[in-house]
């Protein structure tokens, strides 16, 4: 259970990443919100919150393996079901080790890249100060 605050830390940063990447391509698509309801779906059954991995064919395994948040689900798993530290090995197969190590840095990009964006379009869409700001 000590491990549980280390595990909600990275989820946090992973979804604040997330969504400061969202907003800022919101700010100038705003279909995104309506088709960001549509891949959140997809993205729910594709993590194995309801199964666990053991029951996905080995041909379908590699979907888990680019899923960031296969190891935030399975790391929960661990700590709250099983009370035991995560486990590093979760799909039975050495050469997971570097998918792994893919994964987690697949889980630093969004952040960021979210912290990126946000600083540059705040920027962009900065209202102007003056009057001659306007009329220039």
């Amino acid at each position: 259970m000590l491990f549980l605050p280390v595990i909600l830390l990275l989820q946090v940063a992973f979804t604040l990443g997330l969504a400061w990447i969202v907003a800022a391509i919101n700010v100038f698509l705003r279909d995104v919100g309506q088709l960001l309801g549509m891949i959140l779906t997809l993205w729910l059954f594709l993590t194995p919150f309801f199964y666990p991995p053991s029951v996905i064919p080995q041909s379908l395994k590699w979907i888990l393996l680019i899923n960031p948040m296969g190891w935030v689900v399975e790391a929960y798993r661990s700590v709250i079901l099983r009370g035991a530290f995560p486990a590093a090995w979760v799909y039975d197969s050495p050469g997971d080790l570097l998918s792994r190590c893919l994964q987690r840095g697949l889980q630093a990009v969004p952040e960021d890249a979210g912290r990126l964006c946000r600083r540059d379009l705040t920027n962009a869409v900065e209202a102007p100060r003056t009057v001659e700001d306007v009329l220039r």
